[in-house]
């Protein structure tokens, strides 16, 4: 099961909570895991969510700072790696 989350709004105890309750993981897919909210930084999720938690750049958009088109950086590995989580 795939669950999809937007994290405006919310706040990371939130995300935690429903990553317990749902038995989840939660996959970053931003090309780069920062963020001006510093507990929505990488490190920051890494100790709220510990093995729960995994950065997956090669799903991230490329263009993300320059508002170009959406560009994964590399659908194939993304898409393997995502297949190797749910094993």
């Amino acid at each position: 099961m795939l669950y999809t989350l937007g994290y405006t709004g919310r706040k990371p105890v939130d995300v935690h909570q429903l990553a317990i309750a749902h038995r989840a993981m939660l996959v970053d897919i931003r090309f780069s895991p920062r963020s001006r909210a510093a507990y929505w930084q990488k490190g920051a999720l890494e100790r709220l969510l510990g093995d729960r938690y995994v950065h997956l750049q090669a799903l991230g958009n490329v263009n993300y700072r320059t508002g170009g088109p959406v560009q994964l950086a590399d659908y194939a590995t993304g898409k393997a790696a995502t297949e190797r989580l749910r094993a």
